[in-house]
């Protein structure tokens, strides 16, 4: 197990995979996403048990969710709660959150705008320039911001962290759009389990929905950035 962090640096996880084997101190392991490096933890049933749980799945999926870590004197996760941007109790206060187009409500199409045509990013800033133009066209159908990041216009800017983390959800990478499904389809189907680390060029893509977010302490740069790259019609 490596700990490259302490447990008290470890406030923030991406769930990346789950374990489960009679060698393990609690029978139960889950790999998270901390910053850029996936690490391992011993946890109790509970959280094991979350991958079940009909709240995550088929969606939004487990792996998409920033979730707030909790430990025991051992070491040991005993919770993960999931980490609402508007929640008063929430450890995450500033962000940001546009989508073009929304799960199960609005499809991708041709007139579809990529996040590229609403913000850029240079020299770790990032500026929206095509932010008013999508919106009076109806364009943006998903919009969130909070903390730090007031309201939204053409020339807003909001800072990176110099060490600032992607993580980039290729749902075109799937065999076929996404749609409603058991496990073993959505296995067959090769839906995107986790995210991956990647990196701000991944936004230059066939990106419709990004997420940004400041988590470690300092409230006036995001060091998190959640890339999501889809195709049409982005799902059945």
């Amino acid at each position: 197990m490596r700990h490259k962090y302490t447990t008290a640096d470890v406030r923030i996880g991406i769930i990346y995979r789950f374990r489960e084997s009679p060698d393990f101190p609690t029978g139960y392991r889950v790999e998270l996403l901390v910053h850029d490096e996936v690490l391992e933890f011993d946890t109790i049933r509970e959280v094991y048990e979350l991958q079940f749980s009909p709240e995550f799945f088929p969606y939004p999926c487990l792996g998409e969710i920033n979730f707030e870590v909790s430990f025991d004197d051992r070491g040991v996760i005993t919770s993960m709660k999931r980490m609402d941007l508007y929640a008063e109790s929430c450890s995450i206060k500033t962000g940001m959150t546009l989508g073009t187009y929304a799960m199960f409500k609005v499809p991708i199409t041709d007139d579809t705008p990529c996040i590229s045509e609403i913000l850029k990013i240079k020299d770790g800033i990032v500026t929206l320039y095509g932010y008013e133009k999508a919106k009076a066209a109806q364009k943006i159908v998903t919009e969130m911001h909070a903390g730090k990041i007031p309201e939204l216009h053409d020339g807003l800017q909001i800072k990176l962290s110099p060490d600032v983390v992607v993580y980039t959800w290729d749902w075109s990478s799937a065999l076929v759009p996404f749609a409603r499904c058991s496990r073993e389809e959505a296995e067959a189907r090769r839906y995107v389990k986790h995210f991956s680390v990647g990196s701000l060029n991944d936004i230059a893509k066939n990106c419709y929905w990004i997420n940004f977010y400041s988590t470690r302490g300092d409230e006036n740069m995001c060091d998190i950035v959640k890339v999501f790259l889809n195709k049409k019609p982005g799902w059945e």
